[in-house]
This record gives C-alpha cells, structure tokens and sequence, in this order.
C-alpha cells in the first residue's frame, strides 16, 4: 500500500482498517488541504483535511460550506465532519458502496 506524505500534514490520522487509494494536496478557499479517496469496509469515500490551526473559529457549517464551494462533492453528497486533537479537522464526503 502506497505511503502517502505531504508537509504541514505530517501527522494525518490514520486508521489500519481504512485503504488510502489517493491523496493530494490541494488548496481550498486560500486553505492548504489534503484530498484522499479511500476504500473501508466496502465503501468508498473521500475526504478533505484541514489543519484547525489555519481554520481560525469556523464551526463546522462553515467548513462544509468551503469544501462544498470546492467542487469534489456530487450533487447528493452526505458529508461527515470530524475534529480530533491531533489538530485536524475532516470532511468525508461521496459514500459509495
């Protein structure tokens, strides 16, 4: 399986069951951030990851909001936002089965 590292993004979370297929950083709204599509029991999904330190006090409506604007979502997209203290903040989003 493919290691993927970017700078500033060291530290990803990450969770053995889940396969990273791709990651790429990419900039959002003037905000650094890493796009994954990944593979975890039977679904595929993707998320993009923020660092909370360049978040400033968005909440998470506002977060969604910006990944929305990115265009990685399809139309009927549900998404998911996390917040761990490894200072990441995630949008998942595209479930597929």
């Amino acid at each position: 399986m493919p290691e993927f590292k970017h700078e500033g993004f060291e530290n990803l979370p990450a969770d053995e069951d889940t396969k990273i297929l791709s990651s790429k950083r990419v900039e959002v709204e003037g905000l650094a951030a890493i796009h994954e599509s990944w593979s975890w029991d039977g679904t595929l999904g993707e998320t993009l990851i923020f660092r909370e330190k360049d978040l400033g006090d968005r909440s998470d409506d506002e977060l969604r909001s910006i990944a929305v604007a990115a265009g990685f979502f399809r139309a009927d997209a549900r998404t998911t936002i996390s917040r761990n203290r490894d200072g990441f903040a995630l949008v998942n989003f595209n479930f597929r089965t």
